[in-house]
């Protein structure tokens, strides 16, 4: 009875396989470390924070407000976003610059497909991080609609202000 011979492997397709193996691994270790080349806290601004090591490393709470403006009429109005999201997207949304970024640009496509194309959308955004107090991480002067998504560090965002973390107890007499 004959045996059964394995196919030779090409040592080209043995390379090839290995150079993928490769280049995966060390997408997987330097993936997690690019939070290094951006400036600030990343914590605060999350540029480089996903698939990094900072999971969980901290507590944010925010609010955002969305403004409309009319640059033809100057008339400016509120956006209300929660009609719109479900109230976990709200959530992480509100702490989450890049998600406020995406969500101003579907804002304009909505007004564009509505009959109102080139409107300005701007965002008060007010964050929290790990207890101190609330404040502005994106520049509310700037447009969000028409800042394109970029790899590079964005110019809007707002850096982390040096207040330091007050904590109170209480003292009994």
């Amino acid at each position: 009875m004959p045996r059964a011979v394995a196919a030779p492997v090409s040592p080209r397709w043995q390379r090839a396989g290995l150079a993928f193996f490769g280049l995966w691994l060390a997408l997987q270790c330097l993936l997690p470390l690019r939070h290094w080349f951006y400036p600030g806290e990343v914590n605060w601004t999350e540029e480089g924070h996903n698939f990094s090591w900072h999971m969980k490393l901290r507590n944010k709470e925010g609010r955002v407000r969305y403004y409309a403006r009319d640059p033809r009429t100057g008339a400016k109005w509120k956006v209300d976003p929660r009609p719109l999201l479900s109230n976990r997207q709200y959530q992480k949304m509100s702490t989450r610059p890049d998600m406020v970024q995406q969500f101003a640009h579907e804002l304009a496509r909505r007004y564009e497909r509505e009959g109102r194309p080139g409107l300005e959308i701007y965002a008060d955004m007010r964050v929290s991080l790990n207890g101190r107090p609330r404040q502005m991480l994106v520049d509310e002067d700037v447009d969000l609609a028409a800042q394109p998504w970029t790899w590079r560090t964005a110019s809007w965002l707002i850096p982390l202000g040096d207040e330091p973390l007050v904590f109170s107890r209480a003292v009994e007499p």
